[in-house]
């Protein structure tokens, strides 16, 4: 009887056995492990923008001396690998391009500053992919993003308080980033490594609720409705091992916006808010844009649409520098500069990574889909999409399909098995 039954069962357990044996052989060794959590923390972190700022770039150098060439010599494979994904070479094109614009156009210092900066922001992406290009990459970005964000919530509470520690914004927090928008940026990209979305833990919930009220603690507009969104669809993916529970989250959702509800109340009453933190949770909460600060963003956005209608090949390199446009719109942004043509350019890179997320479907690649959207949301809002550390490790995620997660050997496309096993308990 015994052997009947493990007969019978063996044909279901052989493939999971079989796929956690090849992911423990196929898995990086601790050096390698460490490094690539180091990499990825410190771009997601913004240390290395700070540091290009402080020390005139010398420190980003010195950075990707000490960490690519180990990666490169030791995992040829993987760099093989990488060079045949076709949105490697879209980001290649993102540094190439420039260099020739330069190189053919004029020898403006603005034109030099934009050029470096796509070098510097194809290889903040290249990197990323290289490291990511691994057995256990998803691993690694859930470590990394962990460890980010248990500095910036608790920094992003303690500006709240007791006022800026790094902020360049009075009242707004900025955890470990400087500028508040790019801080609520930030915290939803490393959310999304940290936490599945297709199968949430307690504590996968709990770190999404304390993210969410750190993104609130920015008081940046657009960070914040999409964390709300964002926080719903946490609020409701199932919980890990539990079944038939759609009730009961939709009436724990119900109660977490009734307790958010308050907390904002509270807020608003309790703490002593900037006339801007004012501002803006008022304009959240009652959708009124008429503030100056929006009327600002919408008279530069029509200033630099306009500059791009007179312009269809672009204004060129360095010209948002130069003229200091601030159109803090990623779209505006290159197409000011590279024209219409890099502006469906960029639209590419960004359909190109949302269309290899919707192919792997909501039970493989759920988290992929919503930075993807992501990406495109915030190109609204501000134009450093393309060239922000953190967005630049998003990007990479992409070209080593790093939040995909795999088909089981042997279990049919879509089934519970080929979606849920890989990222089990994580």
């Amino acid at each position: 009887m015994a052997e009947g039954g493990a007969a019978v069962r063996a044909p279901f357990e052989l493939p999971a056995r079989a796929a956690a044996r090849a992911a423990t052989e196929r898995r990086s060794s601790p050096l390698a492990f460490g490094l690539g959590v180091v990499w990825l923390a410190v771009i997601l972190s913004g240390v290395i923008a700070w540091a290009f700022r402080s020390l005139s770039g010398n420190y980003f150098y010195v950075f990707m001396g000490i960490f690519l060439p180990y990666f490169l010599t030791f995992r040829l494979r993987q760099a093989a690998s990488l060079a045949s994904r076709p949105q490697f070479w879209l980001w290649i094109l993102t540094a190439f391009v420039p260099i020739v614009l330069f190189v053919m156009g004029s020898s403006d210092p603005w034109a030099a500053e934009s050029m470096k900066a796509r070098i510097i922001s194809f290889s903040i992406v290249a990197g990323s992919a290289l490291v990511l290009v691994a057995p256990d990459a998803r691993q690694m970005l859930r470590v990394s993003a962990l460890i980010v964000l248990a500095l910036a919530i608790p920094i992003c509470f303690v500006e709240l308080v007791a006022g800026s520690i790094f902020s360049v914004a009075e009242g707004r927090a900025a955890g470990l980033y400087g500028n508040p928008n790019d801080a609520g940026a930030a915290l939803l990209v490393c959310l999304l490594f940290a936490v599945d979305l297709r199968s949430v833990t307690s504590g996968g919930l709990l770190l999404a609720a304390a993210t969410t009220a750190a993104v609130f603690a920015t008081f940046s507009r657009s960070a914040m409705l999409f964390a709300i969104a964002l926080f719903t669809a946490y609020a409701l993916a199932p919980r890990l091992g539990a079944r038939g529970q759609g009730g009961q989250r939709v009436v724990m959702l119900g109660l977490i916006a009734v307790i958010a509800a308050a907390g904002i109340a509270w807020l608003s009453q309790n703490l002593d808010l900037s006339d801007e933190a004012a501002m803006r949770l008022q304009s959240l909460l009652s959708g009124n844009l008429s503030d100056s600060s929006t009327k600002d963003r919408i008279q530069l956005a029509e200033y630099s649409l306009q500059i791009v209608r007179e312009n269809f090949w672009g204004s060129g390199l360095g010209t948002v520098e130069r003229r200091m446009l601030e159109p803090h719109n990623t779209y505006l942004y290159l197409a000011i500069d590279y024209g219409i043509p890099g502006l469906l350019f960029y639209l590419t890179i960004l359909f190109a990574a949302l269309g290899s997320a919707l192919r792997a479907g909501w039970r493989r690649g759920a988290n992929a889909i919503v930075i993807a959207l992501l990406l495109m949301w915030s190109s609204l809002f501000t134009h450093y999409v393309a060239t922000a550390g953190f967005f630049a490790v998003a990007f990479a995620s992409f070209i080593s399909s790093s939040l995909v997660a795999p088909r089981e050997e042997g279990a049919p496309a879509g089934t519970a098995a080929s979606a849920e096993e890989p990222f089990r308990g994580r």
